[in-house]
């Protein structure tokens, strides 16, 4: 029985793996670590201690062994898409002229809270990237005619995080709105295609910048266009839609695919849906439409109203009292919050959520790459033994 100390002794942590690795027939063996995320100090000392162990890097095989899902997680991933979808339904149903940014954040958050009781759920976290007006990052604008409102959203189940994102206009979109989502619509269909076993990543990239190219965006260049999904510390994981990924696409994967453009002065605009790729092709979680939807002043355009789920019945959101802030859109804490450690909108899963079975550099904290949020977030590390090599 090992009683809980003050605070955590690497030293001794890593003499009680070295005594499991010894019990099993190891104590010569090769064992690949997940070092994308163990600290350089943590890895020092557990040389130092276990120096007859020969560490590797297996970064790159535990992440292709991740990339393929078992059938839990996928089912939890169309749970929370499914979850953050109707909060999309609250959140379209509180649009109108003057209504704020933090109001319609807040409205999704209310139709996720509904919806996660209604399914008896427990969230284990959510995030939200909404933006209202010209300025895709920050601030607090208001509805008003021609707004584009962009949604890029996901709930976690189990520490599985869902990302899905659709773009709207209040009112008649501006010819720029309306030219800029007709370029992301065909780059989506375009890179949709070849979706599938029997094709690469990297065609997927292909195929999506060359349609924006071709529609008048002849400069336009992206890092990826989507990742994978499951329980990391990040919502997006590798492997990446990217001109460099050369890795086929395999039946099992579940994967974010999104055309996003992002430019101060025209706004935030985003076409991003999650698959369960088949053997045949790729299945969506979403139902809500792809295309530009014209909301408010009688029947949507380009394919009518939204229509929300059978039973489905918006939250009552009371609505705040203005308040003067500085601080970021992408960063303010949603109400509810589902999680009181991490700001709803941040793509950072912290490491409580990770699963039991992964071994946890003991030492210190994980100052992670932050790729989102700028934040550190401690991180487990994960381990694969390979028996001595002859």
């Amino acid at each position: 029985c090992l009683a809980r100390p003050a605070e955590c002794d690497a030293c001794a942590a890593f003499a009680a793996l070295g005594e499991l690795l010894e019990r099993q027939g190891w104590a010569g063996a090769r064992v690949g670590l997940d070092l994308d995320f163990w600290p350089v100090l943590d890895f020092r000392l557990l040389e130092q201690t276990l120096p007859g162990v020969r560490w590797v890097d297996a970064s790159a095989t535990i992440g292709a062994v991740r990339a393929v899902k078992s059938a839990a997680e996928i089912a939890r991933l169309r749970q929370a898409a499914a979850i953050a979808e109707a909060g999309m339904h609250a959140a379209l149903a509180a649009v109108r002229a003057d209504v704020s940014r933090h109001e319609i954040a807040d409205a999704w958050a209310g139709g996720v809270a509904a919806s996660a009781r209604a399914q008896g759920v427990r969230l284990s976290g959510q995030w939200e990237y909404v933006s209202v007006g010209p300025l895709p990052w920050g601030g607090n604008a208001a509805v008003a005619e021609g707004s584009v409102i962009k949604f890029d959203v996901g709930c976690l189940v189990d520490g599985c995080s869902s990302d899905c994102g659709r773009t709207y206009t209040w009112g008649r979109a501006a010819p720029r709105a309306r030219e800029i989502m007709a370029a992301l619509h065909e780059a989506f269909e375009a890179g949709l295609e070849v979706l599938k076993p029997g094709h690469l990543l990297s065609e997927v990239h292909a195929r999506a910048t060359g349609a924006m190219q071709r529609a008048g965006f002849a400069r336009f260049s992206r890092g990826h266009f989507g990742h994978s999904l499951g329980r990391d510390t990040f919502c997006e994981v590798p492997p990446f839609v990217a001109a460099q990924a050369h890795v086929p696409i395999e039946p099992g994967m579940v994967l974010a695919f999104e055309t996003p453009f992002y430019v101060d002065g025209e706004g935030g605009f985003i076409i991003e849906d999650q698959f369960v790729i088949t053997d045949t092709g790729a299945e969506a979680a979403w139902s809500l439409p792809r295309h530009l939807v014209e909301l408010g002043g009688g029947p949507f355009r380009r394919g009518g109203a939204v229509q929300p789920p059978a039973g489905f019945i918006a939250p009552s959101v009371a609505r705040p009292a203005a308040v003067a802030s500085s601080e970021p859109a992408r960063c303010r804490p949603a109400a509810p919050a589902a999680s009181p450690q991490r700001p709803c909108c941040s793509k950072l899963i912290t490491s409580a959520e990770k699963v039991e079975k992964v071994v946890r550099p003991p030492s210190r904290p994980v100052m992670t790459n932050s790729r989102h949020s700028g934040a550190s977030s401690g991180r487990c590390a994960k381990t694969a033994i390979a028996r001595p090599m002859p």
